[in-house]
C-alpha cells in the first residue's frame, strides 16, 4: 500500500492503445513525480500484451488485471481503474484520465471544497448535446431523484447547452465514494432496467456515452466546480496549442505531430510508432473546420455525415 495524496487512474490493452498508456504514464510521472499510477488491465487484452509493455507499465504504475466490469462498453475499464484509483491508502484525490490525454505541465486542482471537477464537453454535436435528448434528460432525472439543474453550461465550442454534459477525459474526485458510484450509474443506464430510456431515446442514440451521461448526473448530485480548459484541451478544436496547457487531449495519434514541442514529440512519435517528419497541418484544419461547422448542421444530418466518415474505419 502506499500513501499517495493523488493517484491517477488510467487503462490500457494491447497494441496502440496500449503504448498510448505508457506514454501518458510516462508524462503523469514527469509531471507528478510524487503522485500514484493505477493502470487496469482488462484480461482479455494482458493475454496479449508484449511483456515489455506490462512490465514498462508495471515500472512506473501499479497495474491491475481483472473482468471488464461491461464487456460490451470498453469505457468501462477507465471507470474500474478509476474506482481502484479510490480505494487506494491515503489518498486525498483520484485523476481519472483517458489514454488519448498526454501531459505537459502539471494539472492544477481546484482549491475550492468542490468533490467533483470536469470540463463541459467541447461542441454540441452529439445526441446528449441537442435539444431532441431533452425528453431523455428529464427521464434521467426523474429516476434517478435528481433536482433539474439551476446552472447553465455551455460547451467549449458550439455555446449554451440544453442539460449541463461534461467530458470524461480528466475527471477529479475529491470525494472518494465518487468513481464507485460513477462506475454503478453508468452500469445501471445501460441495465435492462433502462429501456425505458432507449425508448426515450428512439433509436437515435448509442448508449455509447454512458459514463459522461452518469457523469454528468452526478454532478448535480454533489459540489461540482469546473475544471480549467488548460487541463482538459481538446487539440480538435483549436489550431494553436498554447504553452499553458497542462493535459492535452490529442484524439486522434496523427495530430500529436503538430501538437506537441518537437523535443516531446520525437520521444512519443518512437513509442507510438508515428512518422516523426510528419506535419499535418491540412488535418488539423480540416478537424477544426468541422467542429466549428457541425454546431450550425441539423443532428439527424450531422449523424449522416459522421457515419459516412467513419464508415472505412469499420471492420
Amino acid at each position: 500500500m502506499t500513501n499517495e495524496e493523488t493517484v491517477f487512474a488510467i487503462t490500457a490493452d494491447q497494441g496502440a492503445f496500449g503504448n498510448q498508456a505508457l506514454a501518458l504514464a510516462r508524462s503523469i510521472q514527469t509531471h507528478h513525480p510524487d503522485a500514484g499510477i493505477v493502470v487496469f488491465v482488462p484480461e482479455t487484452g494482458a493475454r496479449h500484451m508484449s511483456s515489455g509493455l506490462l512490465e514498462g507499465l508495471g515500472e512506473i504504475a501499479t497495474v491491475e488485471i481483472g473482468p471488464y466490469p461491461d464487456p460490451e462498453y470498453p469505457i468501462s475499464a477507465q471507470l474500474r481503474a478509476f474506482e481502484l484509483a479510490a480505494e487506494r491508502s491515503g489518498v486525498e484525490r483520484a485523476v481519472m484520465l483517458d489514454t488519448d490525454i498526454i501531459l505537459l505541465d502539471s494539472l492544477t486542482f481546484s482549491a475550492d471544497d468542490a468533490a467533483l471537477s470536469a470540463r463541459p464537453c467541447t461542441l454540441r454535436g452529439s445526441f446528449w448535446t441537442n435539444n431532441v435528448s431533452i425528453p431523455v434528460w428529464e427521464t434521467l432525472y426523474e429516476r434517478y431523484g435528481f433536482d433539474e439543474p439551476t446552472r447553465r453550461v455551455s460547451s467549449v465550442l458550439g455555446g449554451e447547452l440544453p442539460y449541463p454534459f461534461y467530458n470524461s477525459a480528466v475527471v477529479v474526485a475529491h470525494d472518494l465514494s465518487i468513481p464507485k458510484r460513477l462506475l454503478d450509474v453508468t452500469m445501471d443506464i445501460r441495465s435492462e432496467n433502462s429501456n425505458n430510456i432507449v425508448e426515450s431515446a428512439g433509436n437515435e442514440t448509442p448508449l455509447f456515452y454512458s459514463d459522461q451521461v452518469a457523469l454528468s448526473l452526478l454532478a448535480q448530485e454533489y459540489p461540482f466546480t469546473q475544471l480549467l480548459l488548460k487541463n482538459n484541451y481538446p487539440v480538435t478544436a483549436f489550431l494553436r496549442i498554447p504553452s499553458s496547457v497542462a493535459g492535452l487531449h490529442y484524439g486522434d495519434r496523427k495530430l500529436l505531430s503538430t501538437a506537441l514541442p518537437q523535443t516531446e514529440w520525437d520521444e512519443y512519435a518512437e513509442l507510438l510508432e508515428l512518422e516523426s517528419d510528419t506535419k499535418n497541418w491540412m488535418r488539423r484544419a480540416l478537424s477544426v473546420g468541422w467542429f466549428r461547422v457541425a454546431n450550425r448542421i441539423p443532428y439527424r444530418f450531422q449523424t449522416f455525415l459522421r457515419r459516412v466518415a467513419n464508415s472505412r474505419h469499420a471492420p
